[in-house]
Parts: C-alpha cells; sequence; structure tokens
C-alpha cells in the first residue's frame, strides 16, 4: 500500500514524539509498503535527517492544523498522491477527506474541561472553536477505518462520547523512548548540584500547574503560607529545594511564569526548554520525584519513562 502519514506535529511535544517514533520504528520493522510524510517546511530539515529507508518519501505542506485551510485545502493536497491510507495521529482530520483513513485519538480532555483558559481567543469564539473541536472529532471518528488510542480509558470515553462500537477503536499504549533510556545521564547546568521535583509536559489547564506552584510552596514553607508577603521574600531565600518545570514555552507557560514572579518564586522555580533526551533522562534520574498533578491524561507518558 501506499500510504501517508500526517507529520505536521513533527516538532510539537506530545503527539510530535508519538509521530517521530511511529516513523522511525515502521522503518524498522515495516518492508512492504511505502510512506509519504506531510510535513511543514520548518520541519523539513529534522525529518529528512531521520529518514533512511527507501520506502519512505517526504512532501512539503504549509497546512498547519485547526484551520479552515486544513479543512478545504488539505484534502486535495492528499488525493493528489493517489494513496491507499492516511493515518492521521492527532483529531484534526479534515471533514471532508473521503478516502480511507486511520486516526489516533490520544484524549478527550476539552470534553470535560472546556475553560476559556484554555485558550487565547476571547471566550465567545473560544466556546465556537469548541463546538468546532466536537463536529470535527466525532466525524473523524465516525469516518475513520479504524481508531488508535493510548490506553483503555480513553477507549471507553471515545465509545460513550462520540458513540463508536468499540470493536472499531485499537488500543496501542505508548512506549518509553529508546533515546531517552540509553542516555548516559547529563543534568542540565541549572540544576546540577540541586535538590528539585521534576514535571515534564506544556502548561494547559488540565495540567493543574496552578495548584502544583501552591504545593510547592506549602511544601517548602508550611508555616510561611499565612505569613506576611515581606517576611515570606526573606525565609523564601534560605530553602535550596527547587522546582523543575520542563516545556515548550508557549502563552500557557508565559501565563505560568506570570503567576510564579507575583507569588515571589522566580528563584525557586526553573523553566527548562528545548532539554536534550540525555538532559531529560539525567533530570529524571537526579529528581527527588516526579511530580504529574494534571486532572487527566489520555496515557501520561512521563510516568512512565
Amino acid at each position: 500500500m501506499k500510504i501517508v502519514i500526517d507529520c505536521r506535529l513533527w516538532n510539537e511535544t506530545g503527539v510530535g514524539r508519538y509521530v517521530r517514533n511511529l516513523v522511525s520504528n515502521l522503518q524498522e520493522i515495516d518492508e512492504k509498503n511505502e510512506y509519504v510524510l506531510f510535513v511543514l517546511s520548518k520541519d523539513y530539515k529534522n525529518v529528512k535527517f531521520a529518514i533512511r529507508n527507501s520506502q519512505f518519501a517526504i512532501r512539503l505542506t504549509n497546512v498547519r492544523w485547526h484551520t479552515i485551510e486544513e479543512q478545504l485545502k488539505f484534502p486535495k493536497i492528499l488525493s493528489r498522491e493517489n494513496l491507499d491510507l492516511v493515518h492521521f495521529p492527532y483529531f484534526s482530520v479534515p471533514i471532508f477527506y473521503n478516502r480511507p483513513f486511520v486516526v489516533t485519538i490520544h484524549d478527550l480532555i476539552p470534553y470535560h474541561y472546556p475553560t476559556g483558559k484554555a485558550s487565547t481567543l476571547p471566550l465567545p469564539i473560544y466556546k465556537l472553536k469548541l463546538l468546532g473541536y466536537k463536529f470535527v472529532i466525532k466525524q473523524a471518528a465516525k469516518k475513520a477505518r479504524k481508531i488508535i488510542t493510548v490506553s483503555n480509558a480513553t477507549k471507553r470515553e471515545i465509545v460513550d462520547h462520540l458513540g463508536v462500537d468499540q470493536n472499531k477503536i485499537a488500543v496501542t499504549y505508548e512506549g518509553v523512548d529508546d533515546k531517552i533510556t540509553n542516555q548516559k545521564s547529563q543534568v542540565p547546568n541549572k540544576s546540577q548540584n540541586t535538590k528539585y521535583f521534576l514535571y515534564v509536559g506544556n502548561a494547559y489547564p488540565h495540567k493543574n500547574l496552578e495548584r502544583l506552584l501552591d504545593a510547592f510552596l506549602a511544601f517548602c514553607h508550611p508555616e510561611l503560607v499565612s505569613r506576611s508577603q515581606s517576611k515570606r521574600d526573606s525565609d523564601l531565600r534560605q530553602n535550596d529545594t527547587r522546582l523543575i518545570l520542563v516545556g515548550k514555552e508557549d502563552y500557557f507557560y508565559k501565563r505560568l511564569k506570570e503567576r510564579i514572579r507575583k507569588m515571589k518564586l522566580t528563584n525557586k522555580v526553573i523553566f527548562l526548554e528545548n532539554v536534550t533526551d540525555q538532559e531529560l533522562f539525567g533530570l529524571y534520574k537526579n529528581a527527588m520525584a516526579l511530580v504529574m498533578p494534571s486532572l487527566m491524561e489520555g496515557f501520561g507518558l512521563p510516568a512512565i519513562e
């Protein structure tokens, strides 16, 4: 078969790692099928570097996900390939695409936490976009030949919320990336010789990081929580425990940093971006504990890592 994999999220966290490892391992195990990878131009060099199998070809497209262009233009682009199957590794599927495809649905979190805090958009526009999200994912689930999901919990969610026959859903658990587990430990300079708790992931509202900051403050200095701000500022400098947040700076992390500043925790909370797999392994290995305060996860890969 000629199979297209939608790799437009190649360089993102979460789904990006899922896509990168899918492509990497298919090159090792599949000697029968031909693959075409659709990528954004900004990711082209990284994808090309990762391809070591002549069965894999790369196509450029600058159609981003969650856009009108994706819904109207992307189906035409895909149809030019004379393909047998498309794998959309994320729910953002063009509703007018009518040829065979499979889709990976990682979670249905917006069904449970529809809050304006989860978007940079004004609340009315966000609510309209949420309706669009629900419509797109329901259509994707209905039209897909098969749905891949990452846990039985999410499978039950898909059956309950999207009305899909459970026999249409294949649960394929995520695994730890060999690039992490096979590394020699290397801790970034900012966290060397430091006692720290570790959080790995994005800062979306359902990740519950505001509560994590409150808990971190109370853990370090429970006696200071009710004290005056000036006294707290002085005493906080005496404790050497840190909280390290590993993620990709975006609107949500910028908003969290502002909260950290207002809480006078700037010297206590360390934000690390663009962490290598070697550094991530070192951070996991040397942390006092991994903290995962999320209210809901489709899978929760950092816990296994």
